[in-house]
């Protein structure tokens, strides 16, 4: 959802609280919640890439 990337942007700024959990908002399955998880949204949603993922995070 758009809100999500919104809510990304938000966070980053310090508006928003993080996702919860964390990893929530780890987009791209990297095992961090970073710019890239936005990019990677937003990229998915004009449809120029793969459908957000949960990466083997412990």
């Amino acid at each position: 959802r758009g809100s999500d990337v919104t809510r990304l942007v938000g966070y980053f700024k310090g508006l928003a609280n993080p996702p919860s959990p964390l990893l929530a908002g780890d987009a791209n399955g990297d095992c961090l919640v970073s710019g890239g998880d936005v990019t990677y949204l937003v990229r998915y949603f004009k449809g120029l890439g793969d459908a957000p993922f949960r990466g083997d995070c412990r």
